[in-house]
């Protein structure tokens, strides 16, 4: 059983670690942390998710072709389409990786039918009840997580190389 099942339906919370600290956690109410994020440094992409007793590193290599590396997970092929689109392939099964609509800025992990698994928005991470039947829910849910933040952080670096230009 996937240690994120009992938190299936329910919208779990990402908090700051603190201000100056390179971690977040995430939450199911005020009492239970059920995971914990940590980057490298400011100038490294390198992030290591655990959840529950599962540790996976993720880092962006590149800059014109860019390539995600993962270390703790049996991923078959993962194939990036852009910055909002990817596809994974894992022993249990394809995912798709998709920015929920052109302004929200929320992406969600989706089955092979379409059917929505974890959706993570802001500081919001929605495990969505077609996730019941998912054995790598937790995988999703870290991998997910990474990838919302390193879109993030390459809206923030557009935005500040667009207004250096204008300047």
């Amino acid at each position: 059983m996937d240690y994120l099942y009992p938190f299936i339906g329910q919208e779990l919370e990402i908090r700051s670690a603190g201000m100056f600290k390179r971690e977040s956690q995430l939450w199911a109410d005020q009492n239970t942390r059920i995971a914990t994020l940590r980057w490298k440094s400011s100038i490294s992409s390198q992030t290591t998710i655990q959840i529950g007793e599962h540790t996976w590193t993720f880092s962006r290599k590149g800059f014109f072709k860019p390539e995600i590396q993962i270390e703790g997970a049996n991923v078959l092929t993962l194939q990036r389409h852009s910055s909002t689109r990817y596809t994974l392939i894992l022993p249990d099964g394809q995912y798709a990786w998709t920015k929920d609509g052109v302004l929200k800025g929320s992406f969600s992990w989706h089955d092979q039918s379409g059917a929505p698994l974890v959706q993570v928005s802001g500081k919001k991470i929605r495990l969505e009840p077609a996730a019941a039947s998912c054995p790598s829910l937790s995988f999703l849910t870290a991998f997910g997580w990474f990838l919302h933040r390193l879109y993030q952080e390459e809206m923030m670096n557009s935005a500040a190389l667009g207004s250096a230009a204008s300047s």
